[in-house]
């Protein structure tokens, strides 16, 4: 995988953009100049969407007295992931650009993010990218124009199953997904290629690209494959994404699970309920080159399996709302129609981002309300986190942006990132990044115009930061006066109110040994036993959680049993919260590393380790009867 090509842009532009203002009460919708959407009503119209539209104050509305503020000390630590004239690693030429005011990212546990960036002085013009605590990583290279332009060229990286990597989508639409193994997630179209687009999944261990549905390939649903949107990406390698057969604007969740892409959800299939699924993927982009293609909303899929995603229905329990999945059973979480925490209706939904412990966060326009709101939790337990004209800090919310996978900004705790501008008493507007805690209080993380941790000050700031369950923010933006980086990708930790410890038997260091273990077999579990009995503060911050294990060789098959939360102060209980079993598939011996991460704020850089050992053997039952392998 390498690099680079330039497409150059001009500085004055550069630095302008990143320090304009946000518009007064409006809704962002997406972002970037490529194209235009149309979002396919339930009833068939089709709507050309601006990027933002105005949200007018609803008439004798008023904002709720008590409001929580937005308190301090918002950060405990920072860094820059990626920045505006950074050199692209060794072997590669040329430097990003970031325009990271512009550009989102995907974060996972690790506080790696992936995102999309052009690339000035060098043939290989634009990429794909992994960045976080070990550097700058280059995930895939193209060159040409940019995706959708119809412009390809011969010197991107070999793309599976035949042709070269061309130009990637740097729409917020079309940002990359990661999960905690640095597998990535991304859209490419390709040069000389049987197929003119396709979704892509980059697997980390195996260092090896895997296409999970193109462009002109047979459907699931029957017919051809016609249009390719983004997908979600969860810890097992499960993808989830939009597509549209046979020529149709309308699009339906597919889903990729060990090498097999399926139907999950399309048009025409049963609701819960009573009545059918009209729509599912109503965003249809179109493209310089004539294309199309689905961008939205796309489901989300968690780490149990579960898939989010907002449907549109007919003849059912209500016209629309939004949905959880459990392998393909389909249940209503919202519906059109039902009462808004802190007043209201709902009139509309955008996509559910989708947590681990089955909570959703997604943006809401609302009747007789604020008028629109981001909400989250769960059936009996929903909250509203953010809406039009709520007090915040020292003046008022004045934007909000629409909820949108992968753009995962929900973690585990129920923490979700929000941007907003905030009118201030004076009448200045300034674009900020609010983190609104699950019980209700905020956290100021960032704000135009005023001093950023790293230097400098922020400039505007891209609409859709994303979260992890360490509480690392990625907050993108203008950064004017941090020297060298007029434009940052950023990681933010979000100060707690308390830290969990883990205490783990075996301890970290442990080998996990299994011994002699027949090939083609699966061993017996070896467990880990976790506590938090030094954990400090309050709850959720002092709770510890499990946030991924995974080991660097699938013979050795990691299961999590118990993700917690183990409360701060409780006594480990005898029973593994994490199970690892060894399956060799040959005779001879395997060594690994399984690798633990938790919330804990001591955890090594990368986790805690476990060495793993075990011994393919010959099958015993073939010596049972006098079998003699010399023959």
């Amino acid at each position: 995988m390498k690099a680079r090509h330039s497409i150059r842009l001009v500085a004055g532009w550069l630095l302008a953009c990143a320090l304009s203002g946000a518009a007064p009460q409006t809704v962002r919708q997406h972002d970037g100049p490529a194209g235009s959407v149309t979002d396919l009503r339930a009833d068939g119209t089709r709507v050309v969407l601006p990027a933002r539209r105005s949200v007018p104050l609803p008439a004798g509305w008023t904002a709720p007295a008590g409001a929580a503020p937005a308190g301090a000390p918002p950060v405990c630590a920072a860094s820059s992931a990626a920045w505006h004239g950074q050199a692209l690693p060794a072997g590669e030429s040329g430097t990003l650009i970031a325009a990271a005011f512009m550009r989102s990212t995907t974060i996972d546990n690790r506080g790696r993010i992936a995102f999309y960036a052009q690339v000035d002085g060098a043939a290989r013009n634009q990429g794909i990218f992994l960045a976080g605590p070990s550097g700058l990583e280059v995930v895939a290279m193209g060159c040409g124009g940019p995706a959708g332009s119809g412009v390809t060229s011969d010197c991107g990286d070999l793309a599976p199953g035949g042709g070269r990597f061309a130009g990637f989508f740097g729409e917020t639409w079309g940002t990359p997904d990661v999960n905690d193994a640095g597998d990535v997630l991304f859209m490419a179209d390709l040069h000389e290629a049987p197929y003119p687009r396709g979704l892509f999944l980059y697997q980390a261990g195996a260092a090896r690209f895997v296409k999970i549905a193109a462009v002109g390939e047979p459907s699931p649903l029957g017919g051809t494959l016609t249009a390719i949107g983004p997908g979600s990406l969860n810890n097992a390698g499960d993808v989830v994404l939009l597509a549209a057969t046979d020529g149709q604007l309308r699009s339906d969740a597919l889903i990729w699970r060990d090498g097999v892409l399926s139907k999950y959800v399309a048009v025409g299939d049963p609701a819960p309920g009573g009545g059918q699924f009209v729509t599912i993927g109503t965003e249809s982009w179109g493209l310089a080159d004539g294309s199309q293609v689905p961008g939205g909303p796309v489901p989300a899929i968690n780490d149990r399996g579960q898939v989010a995603f907002r449907g549109e229905v007919s003849g059912g329990l209500a016209t629309g709302g939004v949905f959880v999945s459990d392998h393909g059973t389909h249940q209503w979480l919202v519906k059109r129609g039902d009462p808004v925490p802190g007043g209201g209706t709902y009139i509309d939904m955008q996509a559910p981002i989708l947590n681990n412990a089955g909570e959703v966060a997604f943006y809401a326009d609302i009747a007789d309300g604020p008028g629109a709101a981001w909400v989250t939790g769960k059936p009996g337990q929903w909250r509203r986190a953010l809406a039009f004209y709520d007090p915040i800090d020292t003046g008022q919310v004045w934007s909000l942006a629409f909820s949108r996978n992968p753009l995962a900004a929900l973690n585990d705790q129920g923490d979700l990132l929000l941007t907003t501008t905030i009118l201030r008493s004076d009448a200045s507007e300034r674009g900020a990044i609010v983190l609104s805690r699950a019980d209700g209080s905020m956290r100021l993380l960032a704000e135009q115009a005023q001093p950023t941790p790293l230097g400098g000050s922020w400039g505007s700031l891209d609409g859709w930061p994303t979260l992890n369950n360490q509480r690392q923010a990625r907050v993108s933006g203008g950064t004017p006066g941090l020297p060298g980086q007029a434009t940052t990708h950023a990681i933010l930790e979000a100060c707690g109110t308390g830290a969990p410890a883990l205490a783990a038997a075996p301890a970290p260091g442990s080998v996990l040994a299994f011994g002699a273990v027949p090939a083609g077999s699966l061993s017996a579990p070896l467990g880990i036993d976790l506590s938090n009995p030094g954990g400090s503060g309050s709850a959720p911050d002092s709770e510890l959680r499990v946030n991924h294990a995974l080991s660097d060789d699938p013979a050795f098959v990691v299961q999590i049993v118990e993700r917690g939360p183990f409360a701060a102060g409780g006594a480990a209980d005898g029973q593994a919260d994490v199970e690892v079993r060894c399956a060799p598939d040959g005779i001879g011996p395997i060594s690994g590393e399984l690798t633990l991460l938790t919330n804990d704020p001591a955890q090594p850089a990368g986790g805690y380790r476990y060495p793993l050992s075990c011994e393919g053997s010959a099958d015993d039952t073939l010596f049972a009867n006098g079998f003699d392998p010399a023959g």
